[in-house]
């Protein structure tokens, strides 16, 4: 039984300090975007965000590209020109998310809540949206959609 709680234990540590450490990344990216010649961008390529609480933060020009964000929780988020290629957003919400220009070629985002996102110039390219709420979404000003279809993949016509 020791044993059993020591791993809880463990692993709740380990949930706290990568808070932490996303915390520290989500700030200093918020000061690069200040000013370039401080702070640093956020690279958060592959990585595990399952589950985590995003929502209104400014993750505009991030690298995410490849990374686990299915069931994030990223509504009003700034994901302008943020690099989303080939990420796992399945089931996540981004309702009222900024997603202008951002690359989400390849991305999974099967069961998404995109309702009110604003998705102007973004890369849609390979992206499976199957299953998605898109209420009063934005796709307008070049959103680049699957070209054999013209329309996002697993979005079909009424």
């Amino acid at each position: 039984m020791g044993t059993m709680l020591d791993k809880l234990a463990a692993k709740q540590r380990a949930h706290e300090q990568w808070r932490v450490q996303l915390a520290a990344i989500l700030a200093a990216h918020g000061q690069w975007l200040a000013d370039q010649n401080t702070g640093r961008q956020a690279e958060l390529s592959g990585a595990d965000l399952r589950k985590t609480e995003l929502s209104g933060a400014n993750l505009s020009r991030a690298n995410l590209g490849g990374a686990n964000l299915s069931g994030a929780r990223l509504g009003a988020a700034n994901l302008t020109r943020a690099n989303l290629s080939g990420a796992d957003l399945r089931n996540a919400i981004l309702r009222g998310a900024d997603l202008r220009q951002a690359d989400l070629s390849l991305a999974n985002l099967r069961g998404a809540d995109l309702t009110a996102v604003d998705l102007a110039g973004a890369n849609l390219h390979g992206a499976d949206l199957g299953g998605i709420r898109m209420g009063d979404t934005l796709l307008r000003h070049g959103a680049v959609p699957d070209r054999d279809t013209g329309r996002p993949n697993g979005v079909t016509e009424d």
